[in-house]
């Protein structure tokens, strides 16, 4: 799903990833088959990411509280993707603007996340981010966030304008 809506967008396939909340390396997997090979993973659960190792799509897999400041260089990636996770109790979106800090200028951001997506305050929250010109929000919509089930969800593409 994600990496579709990358593939959507047009976007090149050499350009480096990080895959926030990568867990098992379901979404690394899905980038691998469109052709993406610059992939890092990051998740808090280490049993997610010897998981994720096994899949062998990832380049570097990164243990991290996506709640605190992230030990990541400003600006060190081309896309950053997010799928599933955003919820009250986990990481909000609060948290977002940390999670866009490792994002080049121009870089892409893509959440697919389920339905809470407006009763939690993303929607406020990153049309907030628009309007402080921090990104440009490229498709907002509703989405079916897992694709074998009915789970109504959202998708959220966007280019960051500056960094933060």
């Amino acid at each position: 799903m994600a990496a579709q809506a990358l593939a959507d967008h047009g976007v090149r396939r050499n350009l480096a990833i990080i895959d926030y909340d990568c867990g098992t390396g379901l979404v690394g997997i899905a980038l691998k088959k469109q052709g993406f090979a610059n992939i890092d993973g990051i998740d808090i659960s280490t049993g997610m990411l010897q998981w994720a190792r096994e899949k062998c799509v990832y380049c570097n897999l990164i243990w991290a509280d996506l709640t605190a400041r992230l030990a990541l260089i400003d600006a060190g990636y081309d896309v950053a993707i997010y799928v599933g996770s955003m919820a009250a109790g986990h990481v909000g979106a609060q948290h977002v603007a940390e999670l866009l800090r490792p994002v080049k200028n121009s870089g892409l951001f893509v959440v697919i996340n389920a339905m809470h997506y407006t009763a939690e305050g993303f929607e406020r929250a990153f049309g907030q981010m628009e309007s402080d010109a921090l990104w440009r929000i490229h498709r907002q919509e509703p989405f079916n966030h897992m694709s074998q089930l009915d789970r109504p969800g959202w998708l959220l593409l966007a280019e960051k304008l500056q960094n933060n």
